[in-house]
């Protein structure tokens, strides 16, 4: 299993939404979150191979921006 995280754009329960379906469509429902508390908006995937890629093309096509965090 591998674990990714991302700083996001996302600011709210509505940009959540936006790019939930694309994300369990990629991960599935329970394997990925954003925390909208933190301060780098952090969404956390669970999954079995990097697609950090596929990630960052899903929310740049919804107008957000996302980076890997090392």
């Amino acid at each position: 299993m591998i674990i990714l995280l991302f700083k996001t754009t996302i600011l709210n329960s509505r940009d959540v939404n936006l790019v939930a379906g694309g994300l369990s469509l990629l991960v599935g429902v329970n394997n990925w979150s954003v925390d909208i508390g933190d301060e780098d908006k952090v969404l956390r995937l669970k999954t079995q191979r990097n697609i950090a890629e596929e990630v960052v093309d899903l929310l740049s096509k919804h107008g957000f921006s996302c980076e890997i965090l090392k």
